[in-house]
C-alpha cells in the first residue's frame, strides 16, 4: 500500500486544525477593552445598589433671631401638610438666605397641628408678609440654628428650607416611575 499522503504533511494539517482562531473583529486589544467595560459596569451595578440618596422636603420659612447676640437663631419653616408624617425632630435642614447665604439648622420640633394662612400670619406676625409666603393650610416646623450662625443681621430673613426626611437607594431612582 502507498502512502498517499506524506507524513510531514499530515502533520502540519492537524497543528493547524487545532491552532484558536479568533474571528478578526475581536482582536487582543478589543477582547481586553471589553473585559474592563464590563468590570466597570457591574462596579457601578454594585455603586447604585449600595448607594443612597437623601430625600427632602421643599418648603419656606423666616430666621428669627431674639435676644443676646449669642443666642442661638430659630427658623420658622411652613411645610406641606402632605408632609406631615414624615417630618421628624433631629432631622437636618439646609436654609438658602434671599441673601444667598446657606445655613444648616436641625428640626427642634413639629408642630402636631396643621395651622391656617391666617392664623400664621397672627401668631407669627407675618402682617404684610414680608417674605411674600404663599402660606396655605400648613405643618410647621421650628429648627434650631447654631449658635455659630446666628446674628443679628439674619433677623427677619427669609429663607426657602430642604428638610431631609429619609433616604432612597440610588438604584430606586432607575425605576422610579413619576413619583
Amino acid at each position: 500500500m502507498s502512502k498517499l499522503f506524506r507524513e510531514q504533511a499530515l502533520q502540519r494539517y492537524i497543528q493547524q486544525k487545532e491552532k484558536t482562531v479568533l474571528p478578526q473583529w475581536i482582536s487582543p486589544p478589543i477582547f481586553l477593552f471589553l473585559w474592563i467595560l464590563l468590570g466597570l459596569l457591574i462596579l457601578a451595578g454594585i455603586a447604585a445598589w449600595v448607594g443612597e440618596v437623601p430625600v427632602t422636603v421643599s418648603g419656606a420659612g423666616m430666621i428669627l433671631v431674639k435676644g443676646q447676640q449669642n443666642a442661638a437663631g430659630t427658623a420658622i419653616i411652613f411645610l406641606p401638610i402632605s408632609q406631615q408624617n414624615v417630618l421628624r425632630p433631629g432631622s437636618p435642614i439646609k436654609l438658602q438666605l434671599e441673601s444667598g447665604q446657606t445655613i444648616t439648622a436641625v428640626v427642634k420640633t413639629v408642630e402636631p397641628k396643621i395651622i391656617s394662612p391666617s392664623d400664621a400670619r397672627k401668631r407669627f406676625s407675618l402682617g404684610s408678609d414680608p417674605c411674600r409666603l404663599s402660606i396655605s393650610p400648613a405643618v410647621i416646623v421650628m429648627a434650631q440654628l447654631d449658635k455659630g450662625q446666628s446674628s443679628q443681621s439674619i433677623d427677619g430673613s427669609c429663607a426657602t428650607a430642604q428638610v431631609q426626611v429619609g433616604s432612597r437607594r440610588l438604584i430606586s431612582l432607575l425605576f422610579a416611575s413619576g413619583s
